[in-house]
């Protein structure tokens, strides 16, 4: 799952730090291999970021294990496989996947603003220095790129232009540059485009029973 579903599925009024705990597994990706094995916390704070991160290991788990998650995953590759994308665009598997979670924040974001923000609130509750204080507990490396990422992250707050398509084109786009897939042209782009938009006529002919898919698939 993406930072705005894992928010919105397990996401606690006014618990900012357990919130943000929600999205550091994969912000914090190049800091932390992982926030599994706790070391000894001398703050609350440490402790609720703790249990926002063991609930998105748990979130990620079951959702990737899920019927919902596969039945997606399969759409999302016919679509992908069959569109007429140039010879160059590489890795087509791993686009499905991001196309697929990306998509459900894009959904999510169309029906649930107040929500995205609630989520950008907590943010905003949790200051780089109480992050960089927890991210040193676990020895983490370059606290210092971490924070700058964050503080761009929850000041640009892209995903309330998720809804624009050009611009979740652009995110989808940047993904596949920094996981080392290369990046589309303007033709594959487009191709692109067109593909979101027929996933997303397909999709949300099950609204609002695919939001509820979603949250029973994390919850056992």
């Amino acid at each position: 799952m993406n930072y705005f579903s894992h928010f919105w599925v397990d996401g606690k009024n006014d618990h900012h730090f357990y919130n943000v705990g929600l999205i550091l597994p994969d912000f914090a990706r190049k800091q932390v291999k992982s926030f599994l094995k706790p070391p000894v916390f001398n703050q609350a704070n440490h402790e609720q970021l703790h249990q926002g991160c063991l609930a998105h290991y748990h979130a990620d788990k079951l959702f990737h294990q899920s019927v919902f998650f596969t039945t997606l995953l399969h759409q999302a590759n016919v679509i992908i496989n069959s569109a007429p994308f140039s010879a160059g665009v590489n890795r087509k598997w791993f686009l499905a996947h991001i196309f697929v979670e990306l998509m459900l924040d894009r959904l999510l974001t169309k029906a649930y603003k107040p929500a995205l923000d609630s989520f950008y609130h907590s943010l905003e509750q949790v200051s780089e220095n109480e992050l960089s204080d927890f991210l040193t507990l676990y020895g983490a490396s370059d606290i210092d790129l971490f924070i700058r990422h964050y503080n761009h992250f929850r000041s640009a707050r892209y995903i309330y232009f998720y809804p624009d398509n050009i611009k979740f084109v652009y995110s989808l786009n940047r993904i596949m540059i920094r996981a080392g897939a290369g990046e589309l042209g303007e033709n594959d782009q487009h191709v692109l485009l067109q593909a979101v938009l027929y996933f997303e006529e397909q999709l949300s002919l099950q609204l609002p029973e695919l939001f509820n898919q979603l949250k029973l698939s994390v919850h056992d």
